[in-house]
């Protein structure tokens, strides 16, 4: 009896110690942008044409060993529903490329001086604050 116990615990405590280690290092396999706020900031915003345009620089850093292509999400919660967007989610435009995809080199940390999220108009022509919206990530 006691023979099944002890191979019953060493069982559990391999499965525990595989998904642990699986969980610790299958992320950095699969590579890590990050936003490196203290480097970044909403420069300005404009409402033209029937337009809002949000000016941001980025600072991202890829912490993988791997080239990552990327795209990056604004959420506007508080301006939708202000109405100076009509669209909650934006994707960023690369001021440089006019593409809404970076690519970033292993290791590398890199400015974006021109990041900008465009939506219609809903109505408001006020920005209420100025902070740096909620953003994502997303790797192709």
């Amino acid at each position: 009896m006691k023979k099944i116990v002890v191979i019953v615990l060493a069982v559990i405590i391999v499965a525990f110690a595989a998904v642990i280690g699986f969980l610790a290092f299958g992320d950095y396999e699969q590579g890590n942008v990050e936003i490196v706020e203290a480097n970044s900031y909403l420069s300005d915003f404009v409402v033209q044409d029937g337009e809002t345009k949000i000016n941001c620089v980025l600072t991202f850093k890829n912490t993988s060993d791997k080239d990552i292509t990327f795209s990056v999400k604004a959420h506007f919660t508080d301006d939708y529903e202000s109405g100076l967007v009509s669209d909650e989610y934006v994707i960023g435009i690369c001021d440089d490329t006019d593409e809404d995809v970076i690519t970033i080199k292993a290791g590398e940390t890199i400015e974006y001086k021109g990041i900008s999220f465009s939506s219609k108009n809903n109505g408001c022509e006020n920005k209420n604050e100025r902070l740096l919206p909620e953003l994502t990530i997303e790797e192709k």
